[in-house]
Formats: structure tokens, sequence, C-alpha cells
């Protein structure tokens, strides 16, 4: 991040959208006008082979699952040998687009949330306590930013970092790809966050808020994954 930007934790109420998932048969282009966009995957296979079965077959639903709340209904994903992951996705849109997101996806992030700063006390919140992520515009103030919906763990330790006695303290959210730690926003605290709820601002464009949902949201999966290779055929790139 270039510039940290310094917001208000106020209270929200969300409705959350709940979506219909099933499963996709491989699809096949349609007058030419679709192009299909793959990505190859290396999957982390260091533990046991039963186990890690079962942790890919996860992965891969959840890929799928994923895509699908994106729009992204027209996907195959197929587990090639021991350690591949194949995803394929059909648009008729900016292909450019989904390269990027299938990008994100190969590079999973871990999520910590640290008082006064980015080298302060953890309060033991991860990737793993967020049960879903938004991304929005606010034409207002014209800033992106990202509501995060914590579990119930997540919800009390974060309400227990925004009691009344840490009031004027900083709050560094913070984002780590392949070891590298980076400070997304550091906001002032200032109200009792009790529901669950979390504003992060500071993002400097579009491309850079999907960015970390992608990565946080691949960072929840069974399995690492760690991207080989992208590419189109196809449809046209934009």
């Amino acid at each position: 991040m270039k510039k940290l930007k310094n917001i208000i934790l106020t209270l929200f109420v969300v409705i959350l959208a709940s979506f219909s998932f099933s499963a996709c048969d491989f699809f096949v282009l349609q007058n030419g006008r679709s192009g299909v966009v793959y990505a190859v995957y290396q999957m982390n296979v260091s533990e046991d082979y039963n186990v890690l079965l079962q942790r890919k077959e996860a992965t891969k639903d959840r890929m799928k699952n994923y895509l699908i709340s994106l729009g992204f209904t027209q996907n195959t994903i197929a587990i090639e040998g021991e350690d591949r992951l194949r995803v394929e996705v059909a648009t008729d849109g900016d292909q450019y687009a989904v390269k990027r997101l299938l990008k994100d996806m190969g590079e999973p992030s871990d999520f910590s949330i640290r008082l006064d700063s980015i080298y302060g006390e953890d309060i033991g919140i991860t990737g793993r306590n967020i049960t879903a992520l938004r991304g929005y515009f606010d034409s207002v103030f014209e800033t992106y930013f990202v509501r995060i919906f914590l579990d119930s763990v997540g919800t009390t330790r974060f309400a227990n970092a925004t009691l009344p006695k840490n009031f004027e303290r900083l709050i560094s959210f913070v984002s780590i790809t392949g070891g590298i730690e980076q400070e997304i926003s550091r906001p002032r605290i200032q109200t009792h966050i009790t529901n669950g709820r979390i504003i992060i601002s500071g993002f400097e464009s579009e491309i850079e808020m999907n960015r970390f949902i992608n990565q946080i949201i691949s960072g929840q999966f069974e399995t690492r994954l760690t991207l080989i290779e992208t590419g189109a055929r196809g449809g046209r790139e934009r």
C-alpha cells in the first residue's frame, strides 16, 4: 500500500446474500463468442495421503463454489495427478480480469489483526475466522473498502480488542503473502464493535481491493495453491 488511510470503526448491519451452488459439466464454446481462461496450480502434498485426498477434494469444491458466487457458473475444475489442480472458466467478457482472478488465487494470503502497529500485539484473528468478505466502492468519499464478517471466535476476540479501555489506540490490519507482511490500514479504535463486522479501507483501486479478497479466500482453502501457468483460448482478451 502506498498510503494508509485512517477510518473510524463503526457498526454495520448487513444482510448476507445466499448462493445456490450446483455442479457444472464440461462446457463447449458456442458460436465462437465465448473464450476459456485456464490455470494450473500445484497443491501442497506434504500430508498423509488419506487426509490429503479429502483436503484436495474440499479445495476443488471451494474453488468451484467461489467462482460460481462471482457469476462464473461455467467452470470446470479437475485434480490432475497427485498434486495438480486445473481450473477452466468460460467467459464472453474480460479475459484479462479472469486471468488476474486466477493468478490471485495462486498467491494465497493469511490475515492478522494487531494492536498499535504491524509489530504490535496479535489479537488472535486469522483468515480462518473470516466467514465472508464483500468489496464496495463509496462514491461519496471515492474510496474502495471491504466488509469482513467474523465467526463467533473472531467476533469475541475483536470485541475484546475494541473495548473502551482501548479507545484511541491504533489497530493494524495485515495481510501475509509468501511470508511478506503488508499493512492494509491502521485506523484508530473509537467504537466497541461486538457484531463481528469490520470495515477495512485504504485500497487505492478496485484491482487492489479484489486482489486482497481473492488472496484471503484462497488462503482459507484446505490445500495451499501455487500458480504454475495460466492462459486462454478462444474469445478475446480486452
